[in-house]
């Protein structure tokens, strides 16, 4: 009873912070292999991708910004979530705002943006899809986007770059095909 009450101990969660913003930014740290330069191109990367500050940034306008290929800052993401993946906090943020998130979809972008900054998950607004991005870095959820325009429904088609979104409203989150 002894050893087991002491393993209970020792992985026992104590007052983890599920503030996703915070703990990513607490774990952005310089290895000492690196330049101070490298260092501070794969900060502004992670903060750009993981909207730490609130603007999401994609691919493509990172690579503008940056000069290097999308493939290079693949890379620098997926190691930097590769690194943490394991920490017991991220692991109990991300499974925390997968739950969240569950629970309230069907719901609209704006309101699940504004639960999510009251709940403590984000210190910004998140959009959509810097919310997809931030999850399926470090665990695997299924998003299905609608769009809504006056009480109608239309998925949305990430591929179909052409389409006319302005028309619509809002973006809408669906969790499961029951909800759709």
């Amino acid at each position: 009873i002894e050893i087991l009450a002491k393993e209970y101990l020792k992985h026992q969660v104590k007052n983890i912070s599920h503030n996703i913003d915070d703990i990513i930014l607490n774990y952005i740290k310089r290895d000492p292999k690196e330049t101070e330069s490298k260092f501070q191109r794969k900060k502004l990367i992670l903060e750009k991708r993981f909207a730490l500050f609130g603007k999401f940034s994609t691919l493509e306008s990172i690579v503008a910004e940056f000069d290097i290929t999308r493939e290079r800052i693949r890379q620098i993401q997926k190691s930097f979530a590769a690194k943490i993946k394991k920490k017991e906090d991220i692991n109990f943020a991300i499974k925390k705002l997968i739950n969240f998130i569950s629970k309230q979809t069907p719901i609209l972008e704006e309101t699940l943006s504004e639960l999510l900054i009251k709940e403590n998950f984000f210190n910004t607004v998140k959009d959509i899809p810097s919310l997809r991005n931030i999850i399926s870095s470090f665990d695997k959820f299924k998003f299905d986007n609608f769009l809504l325009n006056n009480s109608s429904f239309k998925r949305e088609n990430i591929s179909d770059k052409n389409e006319n979104k302005s028309q619509f409203l809002q973006e809408f989150l669906v969790s499961s095909k029951k909800e759709e």
